[in-house]
């Protein structure tokens, strides 16, 4: 199953950060790179039953907190 995994990232890099690489898309291919190393990691995690903590209290108090509009 792993090697499944492994090999199914392996092929949206090819098809995904290849052409981006080529055409010197550096900020798209670090965005991509950055979102597909957290999909495969939290991937990983789910696949060997390896608890990790509930992000979605995290992200909240971010956006409340760094990204608030103003008189909101």
């Amino acid at each position: 199953m792993v090697l499944l995994l492994i090999a199914l990232f392996i092929m949206i890099i090819v098809l995904e950060i290849v052409p981006l690489v080529k055409e010197r898309q550096w900020k798209e291919v670090t965005v991509a790179s950055v979102l597909l190393a957290a999909g495969f990691i939290l991937s990983m995690l789910i696949m060997f039953d390896i608890d990790f903590p509930y992000l979605a209290p995290v992200i909240s108090d971010f956006v409340e907190k760094w990204l608030a509009l103003p008189g909101s």
